[in-house]
């Protein structure tokens, strides 16, 4: 249960207190308002921020209104559903602020925001409780802390005060929230309300607000007006170093940057020559990635099938010296080297070379008069497994049936991973000549390189 109240004497309750900042507290603005020694954001910068990086929050409410409705991707008039399914996402980021331990300023804009048509609603409903805004201006100021009455004199004349709903305090979603993201048991919660300024009526023109469970306290969230007078940065700057305590640098002048100080030549001289070096490294890592991509591209050979690896075992033949044409007889190719011709056929299975892959290029290569000088038979055998598991007693690369079948037509059994390994020497700098010569030399049967 809330419970709204005034505070008596000096200083406001805890609940009212904002809690010391660090010696340099990380504070984050959502605002249009750039603050020096903060981080500025907006709303769409909240996917990737961590609000656990920081200790303070100040955010300009009217501006994450805006963000909601520039998150529709066709705003439609009094299309309230999606527009609020949008505010839903804003007061969950709201919450994981508050439940970073950090402290939360919410300035709420002097005025109601308008959707796409006559419709209006309260900028308070972005928050993770139900607050309310009664619009009627005065000029009675009643508070007690010297940091908040500063910035209440600014607000004068006010437009509303605020009302927090005892029925619905959490707009009915906060306890599920914060228990989504193991927070909290919800049904053990409740938060504190204090009023930090309020009119002749005893309405609250400002408060804030702690979350607790047994176990911790969230917050807290202070909700207070923008000023009067607009000025949205001046107000920001007023909270931090009045209210917080946070002394705000000030920016340095224009012609402070024509001061020539000693030493200052040769650190700029320092930074521009790593720079330098930074590029050259940045150009040099990128030179180096594309002949990474070069020599990885080549392992396609013990993984790929069909055409692409087709294309790549033409590749690696001519890496190693030799030319290829297009074969008459069948879809491969032909190698030529020193004159001689080598009719190619490439396949990529999930089990051993078969007898019919053998067939087949004996079929292929009667077709072709005169005869070719060399007849080959690629294959990258049980692909889909790792190397060191293919080849064994149970997962032959070349069984000896086949191998008994190819010899008599003398013809050579290539393995891709040994194809790989003669491109990859070539790569490295060896004669892709004396390769293809012992290959075009070999004896009928599995090659060895």
């Amino acid at each position: 249960m809330f419970s709204a109240r005034t505070p008596t004497g000096n200083e406001l309750p805890d609940s009212g207190k904002a809690p010391p900042m660090n010696d340099t507290p990380r504070i984050l603005i959502i605002s249009d308002s750039d603050i020096r020694g903060t981080t500025l954001a907006d709303w769409r910068d909240m996917g990737t921020l961590n609000p656990a990086d920081f200790d303070l929050a100040i955010l300009e409410m009217t501006s994450l209104v805006f963000a909601a409705q520039g998150a529709l991707a066709s705003p439609v008039v009094n299309d309230w559903p999606r527009f609020f399914d949008q505010l839903n996402r804003v007061r969950e980021r709201l919450i994981r602020l508050l439940a970073s331990g950090g402290t939360v300023v919410a300035l709420l804009p002097t005025g109601r925001v308008a959707n796409a048509g006559s419709s209006y609603f309260d900028v308070g409903h972005v928050l993770p409780f139900e607050v309310t805004s009664d619009f009627a201006s005065g000029t009675t100021l009643n508070f007690d802390n010297a940091g908040w009455a500063k910035y209440f004199a600014r607000v004068a004349p006010w437009e509303f005060s605020l009302r927090v709903e005892e029925t619905a305090p959490f707009n009915g979603r906060l306890p599920t929230w914060l228990g989504a993201l193991s927070l909290t048991n919800a049904d053990g919660m409740w938060a504190d309300v204090t009023a930090l300024a309020t009119n002749r009526a005893g309405e609250m023109l400002g408060l804030a607000v702690e979350f607790h469970d047994p176990t911790r306290t969230i917050g807290p969230l202070f909700v207070v007006p923008n000023p009067a007078d607009g000025d949205t940065k001046a107000a920001i700057e007023l909270i931090l170093e009045e209210v917080l305590g946070v002394v705000v640098a000030l920016p340095a002048p224009d012609w402070a940057e024509s001061v020539q100080l000693t030493g200052l030549v040769k650190i700029d001289d320092c930074i521009d020559l790593l720079n330098q070096q930074a590029r050259q490294v940045e150009a040099d890592i990128a030179s180096l990635r594309v002949e990474r991509e070069k020599l990885t591209r080549w392992l396609g050979l013990i993984y790929e099938t069909g055409q692409p690896l087709q294309d790549l075992c033409e590749e690696a033949y001519m890496m190693l010296g030799a030319t290829t044409r297009p074969s008459e007889v069948s879809d491969e190719f032909v190698v030529i080297h020193d004159g001689a011709e080598m009719l190619i056929e490439v396949k990529g299975v999930g089990k051993s070379a078969s007898k019919a892959h053998v067939g087949q290029l004996l079929v292929d290569s009667t077709k072709h008069d005169p005869e070719f000088d060399r007849i080959g038979l690629v294959v990258n055998a049980w692909r889909d497994l790792p190397l060191e598991e293919r080849d064994t007693s149970s997962k032959s690369w070349f069984p000896q049936n086949v191998v008994e079948q190819a010899m008599p037509a003398g013809m050579l059994l290539v393995r891709t991973d040994t194809l790989l390994e003669a491109t990859i020497r070539v790569v490295n700098g060896a004669d892709g000549q004396q390769i293809l010569d012992k290959m075009f030399a070999s004896a009928p049967g599995v090659w060895i390189l």
